[in-house]
């Protein structure tokens, strides 16, 4: 702000003028720099309460209840990936390819109109909605998941029957079980039996459950985990084995 001169007729004024024009200085100037860190401070401090809070709501009882939910889909999952990269690499590698493939090509038509033009003509044309695409993905590589395995494979508890032949491959040497390698077989082949006959009841109360309007659900749950059991238990057996 413009300060103005006057002439002092006394040294008395003259010290006064001289206080009263620093007094203005001082007053019309901004803030000191040494406040700043305590900005700083307070939102490093925000920011540090900020993720506190951000970690908390990650163990909050709604995530605990939804962790113990999807707990035995997250380890039946690993476990499975786990089998498949031990006995299937090429199959794993290929479905690594193929998905990079997709978000490649999803990111390629997204980013460019004419080629979203194009790809709905090609959907209308093939008469395919868009929202079947995952489903039909999904079969697809179920089927292709049948054309890596072995015939093997396709018995459950295959690794486990030979390990046990392998234990009482000795019993026919002393001559006092000489039927032990045809019984092994036929117990493994009643147990698969069972299952299977299991699985095709359990699925006829499920339809007939859903079309007469009843809790299906609550008729599939049982059968399903009964399944999953299995099939975690045969993947288990695999590992322990080999």
């Amino acid at each position: 702000m413009p300060t103005t001169t006057t002439v002092a007729s006394s040294p008395d004024e003259t010290v006064a003028e001289i206080t009263r024009q620093k007094l203005q200085l001082s007053l019309s100037t901004p803030l000191a720099s040494e406040e700043t860190p305590l900005v700083v401070s307070q939102s490093k401090s925000h920011k540090r309460f900020g993720l506190r809070s951000l970690f908390a709501q990650f163990f909050t009882s709604e995530f605990r209840v939804r962790l113990r939910r999807i707990a035995p889909w997250l380890i039946s999952g690993g476990i499975l990936g786990l089998n498949l990269v031990m006995h299937a690499p090429t199959f794993v590698l290929g479905a690594c390819i193929a998905g990079l493939t997709v978000q490649i090509v999803k990111a390629i038509i997204k980013s460019n109109p004419l080629c979203q033009r194009i790809w709905q003509t090609l959907l209308e044309k093939a008469g395919i909605p868009e929202h079947k695409l995952p489903w039909m993905a999904v079969c697809f590589g179920s089927g292709a998941w049948l054309a890596a395995a072995l015939p093997s494979h396709a018995l459950f508890f295959q690794a486990a029957e030979e390990y046990v032949q392998t234990i009482f491959a000795g019993a026919n040497t002393g001559g006092g079980a000489a039927g032990v390698d045809g019984l092994i077989p036929l117990l493994f082949g009643t147990l698969r039996v069972i299952f299977v006959l299991y699985i095709g009841i359990a699925l006829v109360r499920v339809i007939n459950a859903f079309r007469n309007d009843e809790d299906w659900q609550t008729a599939a749950r049982i059968p399903l985990i009964t399944v999953l059991c299995i099939v975690i238990g045969d993947a288990l057996s695999t590992l322990i084995v080999t």
